[in-house]
Parts: C-alpha cells; structure tokens; sequence
C-alpha cells in the first residue's frame, strides 16, 4: 500500500463519522496530465453527488 494511501486511511480513522469510501490512485501516472483513467471515474463519481468529502494527499 503507497504511503500517500494508508496516511489517508489513518485521517479517516481519527474521524468517527467518517467512512472511507474508496481509493483511486494511480501508479506510474504523471500527476501534469489530467486524462487518467482512476481520476476520470473520481470526477465521474463526483460529478453524481457521491461524495460529501474528497480528500486528496500531495
């Protein structure tokens, strides 16, 4: 598991009311390019209401 991934993981954790929904990473992707297959369907769930919260680690 990437270590941008579990310290995600241990903040939801810490929050009771919080439940991690799921994680779309992508490995071997450069980050200056916005068509990527695992951002595309995050923005997709996004844009369908799914998510209160996005939380993003840099």
């Amino acid at each position: 598991m990437p270590a941008q991934a579990d310290a995600t993981r241990t903040f939801v954790e810490k929050r009771s009311a919080w439940r991690l929904a799921g994680s779309w990473e992508e490995l071997g992707e450069s980050g200056s390019t916005t068509s990527r297959p695992a951002l595309n369907e995050l923005l997709a769930e996004i844009a369908a209401g799914l998510f209160d919260v996005v939380l993003v680690s840099s």
